[in-house]
């Protein structure tokens, strides 16, 4: 109830924004508060390590999972940029954590079907979000969905002892384009909250590729290469998180080859 409460405080908000528009301190005012709803809502869990070799503290739990749930939240908002790449990313992902939740540590439960419902409902939206996109997600969208997936991440590492590489591995893409690009932006001085054409997505659009490859790219992607990566890790019961840094570092290749996070130039 936490989630289905906090998500639609999320999806409110964005929706105000997309219609009317609202301030970034105020959303992220509302991100904060609707965070704070869930996390607190778990504080029996939190005494818990997150991870093989994390200390044990309730408090610095508490405090990185908020940040991990603002971080997502804006996240899919960053990378909702082109059509077909966000609903692309949330369908994937979703089905990918929903299988690896079914034929690798064989427990089908809640979160694995409500990840069900998120990429069946992600799909159904590609069909009129795919390039040249009839609808597009907004505000409302990108920033509830980046919010589920993280309230879902949360719930399955507390609630239910889910490696925490089963949610990470499979958002690699979204999560080192959009934390390398805004790295680069803040080296450089530009604001964070800035609209801005210089995520790696961004990039290859800029340079000629289509919306549509560089979303079915991702799609790919995640399919062929993370989702075989979660499975074999999760398969062999390796729960390293150093393991997601390396992978986070070797692909910031990419952005970093492409210039992601460097000033457009102008035409």
């Amino acid at each position: 109830m936490p989630l289905v409460l906090a998500g639609a405080a999320i999806a409110a908000v964005g929706y105000i924004d997309d219609r009317k528009g609202l301030s970034a301190k105020f959303r992220l005012l509302i991100q904060l508060l609707a965070a704070l709803l869930l996390v607190f809502s778990q504080t029996g869990y939190l005494s818990a390590s997150l991870f093989p070799g994390f200390p044990a503290s309730a408090v610095l739990n508490g405090v990185l999972l908020v940040l991990f749930i603002l971080w997502m939240t804006n996240l899919f908002n960053f990378m909702d940029g082109i059509d077909g790449l966000a609903g692309g990313q949330a369908f994937s992902v979703a089905l990918i954590i929903a299988f690896l939740l079914g034929n690798v540590q064989e427990d089908r439960n809640v979160i694995y079907y409500l990840c069900l419902v998120l990429s069946g409902s992600s799909l159904g939206f590609l069909f009129v979000n795919w390039s040249p996109a009839k609808i597009f997600m907004g505000d409302v969208g990108s920033g509830f969905i980046g919010f589920w997936i993280a309230g879902l991440t949360v719930l399955g590492v507390l609630r239910l002892g889910l490696s925490p590489m089963l949610f990470f591995i499979p958002m690699t893409v979204f999560i080192v384009d959009s934390t390398y690009t805004l790295i680069r932006r803040c080296i450089r001085g530009a604001k964070p909250t800035e609209a801005h054409r210089e995520n790696a997505y961004q990039v290859l659009v800029r340079g000629g590729k289509r919306h549509s490859s560089v979303s079915m790219g991702v799609i790919l992607f995640n399919f062929l290469v993370l989702g075989p990566i979660t499975y074999y890790f999760l398969k062999n019961s390796i729960q390293s998180f150093a393991i997601v840094i390396i992978l986070y570092l070797v692909l910031s290749a990419v952005p970093f080859a492409l210039g992601a996070g460097k000033k457009e130039e102008s035409a």
